[in-house]
């Protein structure tokens, strides 16, 4: 791809993947949001930078009467993931370098974490919120299939986005029937709900899970670029956008600890719950060497 800069149009999972890919390859990234008026794009366009510019140093806007000049000579690498036609060697390169935040200073704490083995549970893509990809039910899983989770020693965090008016209660029941931390209701009143909050208010989050399950989704994006210390179970509808099972083999292969498991709507949903399980014990026996090793690798990371 003899272009360089990288184009995003919007601030979710797939616009940190391009700014990882962006850091591989050294190349900039360009703001170009799909609006028609300048007063939209502008206003768009300063909320992504707002976002993304937290991530990646080279994240820059362009003014209105240059859009089109700057989308046609930046490469489009979320629009080829979409159309599932990026090479593997993409993959290659980004399983080799991780982003890293460009501030910390001012962020919420999560003292709620500290000292815990803290699991980031991710079950349904909520269903009031059908705003990204494809259907919210589609992307989903009935909460019954994670009930190997209760009444484990591991710390859960609730991970999936809500309506933090509609949903709220039904949140509140699903964390109590699995002992759950919810982001935003004991401490840091401002990130509750997940969405509309800037990712960056969430990086203290992310420096204390040691594990993920969960529907992929943003978080997805965010860990395997700016924490690949933190093991995943990714749990991706067959029909969905990503190849998981691709990029988790060559992320492995690499180093990493990415296990992909997928489904659809004529799974037998018994078999996958002992699917998951199973792939969930790996990393989190007591006993397992991977996990002594896997912690011991974490921490040093994160004190560097």
């Amino acid at each position: 791809m003899n272009k360089n800069n990288i184009v995003i149009r919007s601030c979710f999972g797939h616009e940190i993947f391009a700014l990882w890919v962006a850091k591989a390859h050294d190349l900039g990234v360009v703001i170009v949001p799909n609006k028609d008026t300048k007063e939209d794009f502008d206003k768009e366009s300063q909320k992504i930078f707002d976002n993304m510019s937290f991530f990646y140093d080279k994240v820059q806007k362009v003014d209105f009467s240059e859009k089109e000049e700057a989308s046609k000579n930046s490469w489009d690498v979320v629009a080829d993931l979409i159309n599932k036609t990026l090479p593997d060697s993409v993959f290659e390169k980004i399983s080799m370098t991780k982003l890293t935040p460009c501030k910390r200073d001012n962020l919420p704490q999560y003292n709620g974490l500290k000292n815990k083995t803290n699991v980031l549970v991710v079950m349904q893509k909520w269903l009031s919120d059908g705003l990204c990809g494809i259907t919210a039910e589609q992307q989903s899983l009935p909460v019954e299939t994670f009930e190997f989770l209760k009444n484990r020693k591991e710390n859960f965090i609730f991970g999936q986005h809500f309506d933090k008016n509609n949903d709220l209660q039904s949140v509140l029941d699903v964390a109590k029937e699995y002992n759950m931390y919810v982001p935003g209701i004991t401490e840091n009143k401002e990130v509750l709900g997940i969405r509309r909050v800037k990712h960056e208010m969430y990086e203290n989050m992310y420096q204390n899970i040691n594990f993920s399950i969960g529907i992929a989704g943003t978080h997805t994006w965010y860990m395997l670029a700016v924490h690949p210390e933190i093991s995943q179970e990714i749990l991706y509808n067959n029909h969905g956008t990503e190849n998981w099972q691709k990029i988790a083999d060559i992320l492995n292969k690499n180093g990493r600890t990415v296990c992909a498991v997928g489904f659809d709507d004529k799974t037998d949903i018994k078999k996958l719950k002992s699917k998951m399980y199973k792939s969930y014990l790996k990393f989190v026996q007591n006993k397992s060497d991977a996990l002594v090793s896997y912690i011991d690798i974490a921490q040093k990371t994160r004190s560097r």
